[in-house]
C-alpha cells in the first residue's frame, strides 16, 4: 500500500515521499529537464536529514 498504508510510521512515511521525489527528478532528466530534477534534489535533502530512515 506504501504512503497510503494506514497508521505508517514517520520513517516509512519519509522513505516513500523520499523515492516519489527521487522519481519524479529521475523523469525530470529523462526529459531533458535538469532545472527542474535540481528543484526535487534540493526538496529530497531535508527527507533524508532528518535521520529517520533505518539503513539510510
Amino acid at each position: 500500500m506504501g504512503i497510503w498504508e494506514p497508521e505508517i510510521s514517520s520513517a516509512r512515511s519519509d522513505l516513500w515521499t523520499y523515492r516519489w521525489i527521487h522519481a519524479k527528478a529521475l523523469v525530470a532528466i529523462r526529459q531533458g529537464k535538469p532545472e527542474e530534477a535540481r528543484k526535487l534534489r534540493v526538496r529530497g535533502k531535508p527527507v533524508l536529514g532528518k535521520g529517520l530512515i533505518p539503513d539510510q
